[in-house]
């Protein structure tokens, strides 16, 4: 029980600093605070998962992939950046994604169906 409290300190801690909400472009935001995030080019790939009931804003690395779970968030904005995969998970709030194209552009909404117009996607 004490490893599963320090391993869940240790991924809550990889999530906060100061004035940032990731550190790590594979993070979980934390559950009351806006999820604002860039991912670093070379890094890891981008994988965010937005808090509940919170905005999330997300620009991705480019030519990296590019996957955002905002399904819970209030409003999400992500920009893939020309990732070579983006997929993205749309609350009911809506969402705006751009610079997402091709077979790899994935978008859901939870709210209907995506609109995209050119390299932007935007759900309702």
């Amino acid at each position: 029980m004490k490893l599963i409290a320090i391993l869940g300190s240790i991924a809550f801690a990889a999530c906060v600093s100061s004035g940032s909400v990731c550190e790590d472009d594979h993070c979980v935001c934390p559950a009351t605070e806006a999820c604002q995030h860039t991912c670093s080019p070379g890094g890891n790939d981008c994988h965010v998962q937005c808090a509940p009931n919170e905005t999330c804003d997300v620009i991705c690395a480019p030519g990296e992939q590019c996957h955002v779970e905002a399904s819970q968030s209030s409003h999400s904005t992500v920009d893939c950046n020309g990732g070579v995969d983006c997929h993205v998970t749309c609350p009911i709030g809506g969402c705006t994604v751009t610079h997402c194209s091709g077979a790899d552009c994935v978008v859901a909404c939870l709210g209907g169906e995506a609109t995209l117009v050119g390299t932007t996607a935007s759900c309702p």
